[in-house]
């Protein structure tokens, strides 16, 4: 029933206009308190978790991490990240212009080590 849209109101309201005619004549409630729970809490689970097609970047360092988690949270791609494992999950459509981001900063990191080592030489 959830996955054609039914929500757990319709699915509670048609168990109770369905109830069985002994069920009316007492003073308990037509549904079971612990079913009633039941369907309310699956039809919340249903819509507490969102599907998002990502794009999974490993970063090098803490400092890679950072600048890269920010490139993303200025262009609204930032999905999710750990900073312990250096993992940023960005929204799928904007994965092309963080892997240009990448791309440039391994590149300015790359050469500011070539360099250094040219100086100690």
């Amino acid at each position: 029933a959830f996955k054609q849209g039914i929500e757990a109101r319709q699915i509670l309201r048609f168990l109770k206009m369905h109830a069985h005619p002994r069920l009316r004549t007492g003073d308990q409630s037509l549904i079971p308190g612990n079913v009633e729970d039941q369907i309310i809490l699956w039809d919340r689970e249903r819509s507490r978790v969102r599907m998002q097609e990502v794009y999974s970047l490993q970063c090098q360092s803490e400092k890679e991490y950072d600048a890269v988690k920010c490139f993303v949270s200025d262009l609204d791609a930032f999905e999710w990240g750990s900073e312990s494992h250096k993992r940023i999950m960005v929204k799928y459509e904007k994965a092309e212009p963080t892997v240009a981001f990448v791309r440039q900063w391994r590149t300015k990191i790359a050469r500011k080590k070539e360099a250094m080592g040219a100086v100690r030489e």
